[in-house]
Formats: structure tokens, C-alpha cells, sequence
């Protein structure tokens, strides 16, 4: 089951062309994402220089809340990004 919902985040992503932000708890780091933008280090790219210069129209926030404080300021700072969450889960 759990490869079946990696399998659909990966496909989520790349058919949208959006980056994927993973944390190591999701396992999405650790496996393969031909096609994926991926970014792992989401702390470092939310604290960076021009973070917030190019914000997204939509946050989609797939399982728990995510560890990052930056994700949480960055969040709070834009609170008129939509942001939808789905599917809390221990994977």
C-alpha cells in the first residue's frame, strides 16, 4: 500500500511539474523520481535568499504536517496561498 501512495505523490508531481518538497520520515527522498523536481532541503530553501520572491499559487500537503519550522513560518507569512492536506498518515 505504501509504495501504491509514493507511486501516486510521485505521479501527482510530475504531472503538475511541481517540485517535491520530502522529508526522509516520508521515504520519498530515499527512492527514485524520474521526472520528480525534487528539493530536500526544505529548511535551506525557504530560508534562502528570494524564498518567498516566487511563492506558489497552491501548497498541496500530502500526510502529517511536515517537521520543517521553515515550512510553518513560510506558511504563516502567506496565509493567502491556498493550502489543501490530505491523507495524515504514518508512511
Amino acid at each position: 500500500a505504501h509504495d501504491g501512495m509514493r507511486a501516486s505523490v510521485l505521479a501527482i508531481a510530475r504531472a503538475l511539474g511541481a517540485p517535491l518538497f520530502a522529508e526522509a520520515t516520508s521515504q520519498l527522498r530515499f527512492t527514485r523520481r524520474d521526472g520528480v523536481h525534487p528539493v530536500d532541503a526544505l529548511d535551506l530553501a525557504l530560508r534562502g535568499p528570494g524564498a518567498t520572491d516566487d511563492a506558489p499559487d497552491v501548497i498541496l500537503q500530502i500526510g502529517a504536517t511536515p517537521t520543517s519550522g521553515a515550512f510553518e513560518r513560510f506558511v504563516g507569512a502567506h496565509p493567502a496561498i491556498p493550502r489543501i492536506v490530505t491523507g495524515a498518515t504514518d508512511w
